[in-house]
């Protein structure tokens, strides 16, 4: 794609278009954004202390994974586009579109009767999810002046690995207080309140822009994250590694991603701007975040299971486990923000962060597979929590200074896709390694039935997820290592 045509993009964008909104219709919106934001985030981990519970009403514990994975799949692949729709439709349309489809979602999750039932409806969550994120900081860009921009990106990106990280106690609270069914009809209040806040104190675009839709790269980069999620949650579980079915699979990903790279390069309005992607900082950050979301979500989702399955740990306890890493978190970004005033200065703590991160997650990946107790795994996460805390909001300022001022809204979008596709390739692997582990058992689906030895391959298994999220972290090390140095946009 030329240089000519991104401008072209990125000039179109609406920011111009909208009324500055008075001191109270911004606190209002900006309420808005960050309900619409803390929801995605928190649905993508907050069912992760109920999955245990929800195996043994629904059934299905050897597929648990695949009501996360589905949630994150439909997500991953929908962010771009609600992007480029944004930009044709304008950010207020979209919102309605997504709150709308989430809220209708999680109604229809909390009263699943199947987990088949329960996979699809989080599949249809994701396409609400999918936009939350992107239009939340995309619009953050439109209403605020430049000059106050940093202040409210980094109440978002904090506010974002925060919730990310509190899901799973307050879904193991709801889950032992009420039922895992609440944890999904939770969202139906916050997703009202966001949506009439968002609906009055956001205007709509004075005008309204011609946009081309890149509908064939939309199919493409869907039909490629489905390939590569089903090869990574299958290969070695499923199906044996040289089986018909996964050396088709891997077949196909690397046709559609051929395909995906041909049509982005072409297209005069591309769903992924590999313009961007070909700069010198931009593509390592992207490498980095998705790296990190690999390793922080087979966390997210299997460490409560082995809190419950191998421990005995009941939901509300579990989730009470992870506090720890939520506090560190929290402070870690306040505290840490303050000193991500330039981009050489993000770099050096994002790597002493992702360092810290690959030796947490390596040292819970042999607590859990000696099982060595509780406190330990506490103060582990904390470590973790840190170390998240501090990551998350240098990478967004990383790629944020890497580009021009116009150019801010194309990196952002980039940015929430990496974290979602890597999110969804994370709880995918994590599935695969499970699966790898636990096969051959055909023990009760209720966990206080399980046989010793199925409770001993669960053991296992989140010991080699943990792990292998730790060779993840030391990866995304390597990536930042590569980020350049010094303040200057990098071409």
């Amino acid at each position: 794609m030329s240089e000519a045509a991104s401008d072209a993009e990125i000039k179109s964008s609406p920011a111009a278009t909208l009324a500055e909104p008075t001191r109270a219709e911004l606190r209002m919106v900006f309420g808005g954004l960050i309900a619409a934001m803390m929801l995605a985030a928190l649905d993508q981990n907050i069912v992760n202390t109920a999955l245990p519970r929800i195996a043994s009403e629904l059934g299905g514990l050897s597929h648990l994974s695949w009501v996360v994975t589905a949630f994150m799949l439909t997500a991953a692949s929908t962010t771009p586009l609600y992007g480029k729709l944004s930009d044709m439709y304008g950010r207020k349309r979209l919102f309605i579109v997504a709150i709308t489809i989430f809220v209708i979602a999680s109604m229809l999750c909390g009263l699943s009767q199947s987990l088949m039932q329960l996979i699809i409806f989080r599949g249809l969550q994701g396409l609400g999810a999918g936009g939350l994120m992107v239009l939340a900081q995309s619009t953050i860009g439109d209403i605020v002046k430049p000059a106050e921009r940093g202040k409210y990106q980094g109440v978002v990106a904090g506010s974002w690995a925060i919730s990310s990280i509190a899901g799973p106690p307050l879904g193991g609270f709801i889950t032992s207080a009420l039922s895992w069914r609440w944890v999904f009809y939770v969202n139906v209040p916050v997703g009202a309140i966001s949506l009439a806040l968002i609906i009055i104190g956001l205007k709509r675009p004075r005008k309204s822009n011609a946009h081309a839709i890149d509908y064939l790269g939309a199919v493409l980069i869907a039909s490629t994250t489905t390939c590569l999620l089903l090869l990574l949650n299958w290969a070695g579980s499923l199906y044996d590694w040289l089986s018909p079915q996964i050396i088709g699979l891997f077949a196909a990903f690397l046709l559609l991603l051929t395909g995906v790279w041909m049509q982005e390069r072409r297209a005069p309005e591309p769903i992924v701007n590999l313009h961007l992607v070909q700069k010198r900082a931009i593509a390592p950050a992207l490498a980095a975040s998705i790296s990190m979301a690999i390793a922080m979500f087979g966390e997210f989702v299997f460490l409560p299971v082995y809190l419950q399955i191998v421990l005995g740990q009941t939901p509300a306890s579990s989730g009470a486990m992870m506090v720890p890493q939520v506090v560190c978190a929290t402070l870690a970004s306040f505290i840490g923000g303050r000193f991500l005033t330039s981009l050489s200065r993000a770099r050096g703590i994002l790597f002493v962060a992702l360092i810290a991160n690959a030796f947490a997650l390596s040292v819970l990946g042999l607590l859990a597979w000696f099982q060595l107790g509780l406190l330990p795994v506490a103060l582990t996460v904390m470590v973790l929590g840190g170390g998240m805390g501090v990551a998350m909001p240098a990478l967004t300022i990383l790629v944020q200074n890497a580009v021009e001022q116009r150019q801010m809204g194309a990196a952002t979008a980039l940015l929430s896709f990496s974290r979602s596709l890597g999110a969804a390739t994370g709880v995918a692997l994590a599935g695969g390694i499970a699966g790898h582990w636990i096969a051959g058992f055909t023990a009760s689906d209720d966990l206080h039935t399980l046989a010793p030895g199925l409770v001993s391959a669960y053991r296992q298994a989140v010991g080699a997820i943990l792990g292998t999220g730790g060779a993840m972290m030391l990866l995304g090390v390597f990536f930042v290592h590569q980020l350049p140095r010094g303040n200057a946009t990098a071409e």
